[in-house]
């Protein structure tokens, strides 16, 4: 509801950090005409998905690291479903992309937030570092200067049930997850063991932030 009340008319120039599949994008261009949308994602196959599903002229498909992409200022809408939490370093890509939008310029994002998955968190045999650690829920609130940008934000929480826990990590490379496993025998060993299913929470930071001033 805030971009449709605050979307700019002119010029509309997206870009789409960690497209996926291009799900996220196809929805947002039912509701916005662009005058170019720029999706970026380290993987290939990713990036191959969301070029069968999107077939647009003013669409371009880079096969790019966000973590080491430098032009945000480009952009009038910057959007991220689901990708940045899986960034090398999440607070310095944050810093970077606002200190570098325009004014009136609009990033709407979410992530898995450190609340997230709490199965693992239960496990007292297993090294939690087995994935990358998840900022916090209210990490962009120490990040954005108040000043200069205004923001919402909401948290949604959702459960999914796997097989097992190796289904979870499979399927999270399945989507092209970004993460960083840790290949300690012991922890793989018993895991495997755990033959239930279990339950896994996603919690999810969603943020919507415009500048709006210089």
């Amino acid at each position: 509801v805030f971009i449709n009340k605050n979307k700019i008319e002119h010029d509309f120039y997206g870009l789409d950090l960690g497209c996926g599949t291009g799900e996220f994008a196809f929805n947002i261009l039912k509701n916005f005409n662009f005058e170019k949308l720029h999706m970026i994602d380290l993987s290939d196959k990713m990036i191959n998905l969301a070029q069968k599903k999107i077939k647009k002229k003013n669409i371009e498909f880079d096969n790019l690291d966000f973590d080491t992409f430098n032009k945000f200022i480009k952009y009038n809408l910057i959007i991220s479903n689901m990708s940045i939490h899986w960034s090398k370093n999440f607070n310095k890509l944050v810093k970077k992309i606002l200190n570098q939008i325009s004014c009136d310029s609009i990033l709407l994002v979410s992530f898995l937030n450190s609340s997230s998955f709490d199965f693992f968190k239960s496990l007292n045999f297993f090294d939690n570092k087995i994935i990358n650690p998840f900022p916090d829920k209210n990490s962009l609130d120490f990040l954005i200067n108040k000043d200069k940008f205004f923001f919402k934000k909401k948290e949604i929480v959702f459960n999914k049930k796997y097989n097992n826990p190796i289904s979870f990590l499979v399927d999270l490379k399945k989507i092209g997850a970004n993460a960083k496993f840790h290949k300690r025998k012991n922890n793989l060993f018993k895991l495997r063991n755990i033959k239930r299913s279990i339950l896994i929470n996603f919690n999810v930071s969603c943020y919507i932030v415009r500048r709006i001033r210089s």
